[in-house]
C-alpha cells in the first residue's frame, strides 16, 4: 500500500475516518442501549448484546494492534520486510496470544452479524426464511474468518522466534 500515491490521505479519508466515525458512533450506541437479556433472554436480544460487547472489544484490539504494529519499534511503511517478526515478537508474550484470538472472534462475531444485521433493516432479506438462510451464511463467514486468523496465528507461533535473523531486531519493542 506503501506505492500508492497520496498513501496518507487514502488511509486518512478510506480507512481511519469510516472506522472512527463507526467506533464512535457504535459506542454512542452501546452506552445508549439497554440490555435486557436477564428479563427476556431470547435469542435477539441475546444477539443484540453480544453485538455491542463485540463490538467494544474489536474497537479495543484495532486500537492496540494498530498502535503496536504501526507507531511503534520498527516503522514498518519504511522496513515492510520487518513486519513478521514485529508481530511475531509482540505475540511472544501468552497474554497476547490470548488478546489477539479474543480480538480476532470479536471482530469476525460482530462483523459477520453486522452483515446480518444490515441485511435485515434494509429489506435486503425480507421473511423469516431468508433471514434465517442468511444467518447460515453469516455464521459461516464468521467461523471462516475466525479459521483464517487463527491460521494466521498458527503461522506466526508455530515458526521459531529468532531476533537475531532480523536487521532490525534491536528495533523491535517487545511486550
Amino acid at each position: 500500500m506503501n506505492s500508492l500515491p497520496f498513501v496518507f490521505l487514502l488511509e486518512l479519508f478510506f480507512i481511519w475516518i469510516p472506522i472512527l466515525y463507526h467506533g464512535l458512533y457504535g459506542i454512542y450506541i452501546w452506552y445508549q442501549g439497554e440490555t435486557n437479556v436477564a428479563d427476556y433472554p431470547w435469542t435477539g436480544n441475546w444477539l443484540y448484546t453480544s453485538q455491542r460487547w463485540t463490538g467494544i472489544v474489536a474497537l479495543i484490539y484495532m486500537v492496540q494492534h494498530t498502535y503496536s504494529l504501526r507507531f511503534t519499534g520498527v516503522h514498518l511503511p519504511t522496513h515492510p520486510m520487518q513486519s513478521f517478526a514485529k508481530v511475531q515478537a509482540e505475540l511472544q508474550n501468552p497474554w497476547m496470544i490470548a488478546f489477539y484470538a479474543v480480538g480476532i472472534i470479536a471482530a469476525s462475531w460482530h462483523f459477520s452479524y453486522g452483515l446480518w444485521l444490515f441485511a435485515a433493516k434494509w429489506g435486503i432479506t425480507t421473511g423469516e426464511r431468508a433471514r434465517r438462510r442468511f444467518g447460515y451464511v453469516c455464521l459461516a463467514l464468521a467461523l471462516g474468518l475466525v479459521s483464517i486468523g487463527a491460521a494466521s496465528m498458527y503461522g506466526f507461533l508455530r515458526v521459531p522466534y529468532q531476533p537475531s535473523d532480523s536487521n532490525a531486531a534491536e528495533n523491535i519493542v517487545m511486550r
